[in-house]
């Protein structure tokens, strides 16, 4: 059977409640991160930078009360920018997400290049944005967390420049754990303090 949900999201322009936390999603793609958080109540406002422009309508056409499209090239948004919207809507809780390319590092391509690929480009940008949150975020009153979600089939060497890039041991989780679809994927952020 299908559960349906209803979306009661904090609209991008309207004043935040005490304790939302912004969301800023790179590679958005569908949008699956803002179903997870309405499905957990959450209290959020929501940024999308997907390239796709089919799967920015896709986003819109679902969640436009929801989420402000950010720049579609994620890697023209910068950590400044991240917080100086976070201080001035007054958010204590920024939570970077991204669903980033798997061309670069997949097993399935017959050459990967990892961060040499020009397709690494939003990866490379997230790991360069999540540092400076994170240093920023550890003088102020805003926290920081970040998630990413990457295909499990990757060469050992890309595997190694992830955690050390992201500074974070992956968890692998298999959607057929939790559905009908089959792909192993690795979930970085999840091991932080």
């Amino acid at each position: 059977p299908v559960i349906a949900m209803s979306f009661d999201p904090i609209a991008a322009a309207a004043p935040v409640p005490e304790n939302a936390t912004m969301v800023v999603s790179f590679c958005d793609g569908i949008g699956a991160v803002w179903i997870a958080l309405n499905g957990l109540r959450v209290p959020f406002a929501g940024y999308s930078s997907e390239k796709e422009a089919s799967l920015t309508a896709i986003v819109m056409e679902h969640f436009p009360e929801l989420v402000t499209i950010w720049d579609s090239d994620c890697t023209n948004i910068t950590a400044e920018q991240i917080m100086e919207e976070a201080v001035s809507r007054g958010f204590t809780f920024i939570l970077l997400v991204a669903g980033l390319p798997c061309q670069p590092f997949t097993l399935l391509a017959t050459d990967p290049k990892g961060p040499a690929d020009s397709r690494a480009a939003p990866f490379v940008h997230f790991v360069e944005v999540k540092n400076v949150l994170q240093q920023t975020c550890r003088g102020s009153d805003v926290k920081f967390r970040y998630l990413v979600e990457e295909a499990s089939h990757i060469s050992e060497e890309h595997l190694d420049w992830m955690i050390t890039a992201l500074d974070s041991t992956p968890v692998l989780m298999h959607a057929a754990d939790f559905g009908w679809v089959h792909r192993a994927r690795l979930w970085f952020g999840l091991d932080e303090d």
